[in-house]
């Protein structure tokens, strides 16, 4: 079930917005002109990637120890962690964000590129 979660002019290129959606943790992030969703915390070591996190292109980077995932699908692209990253669906409607954290999608664990 989609939930409100903020107005879309708060979402910009470059940056992480963190918002609770129903009590979940989430990360919201302009790609390609597409809002996308993802679980705020790196499975890793549970940094809060709003804090941590550094986007670059479709990807965004946990400071905390240099896990880097594909914000679109959470593939684990580089280590340490070798678990992906929560996604959510995320929808703009009349200006606004709605995201289904009930509809949670993970990739399969596991990096999917060669380093």
């Amino acid at each position: 079930m989609f939930q409100k979660a903020t107005p879309r002019g708060q979402v910009r290129l470059g940056e992480i917005v963190h918002v609770d959606v129903a009590g979940e943790d989430v990360a919201l992030y302009l790609v390609d002109g597409r809002v996308l969703a993802t679980s705020n915390i790196c499975p890793h070591a549970y940094c809060l990637l709003h804090e941590n996190g550094v986007v670059y292109g479709e990807n965004v980077e946990c400071s905390c120890h240099g896990s880097t995932f594909k914000i679109e699908t959470g593939e684990n692209v580089n280590p340490p962690s070798s678990n992906p990253l929560a996604t959510f669906p995320a929808e703009v409607r009349d200006g606004e964000v709605f995201i289904d954290v009930s509809a949670v999608q993970a990739p399969p664990s596991g990096r999917t590129e060669a380093v």
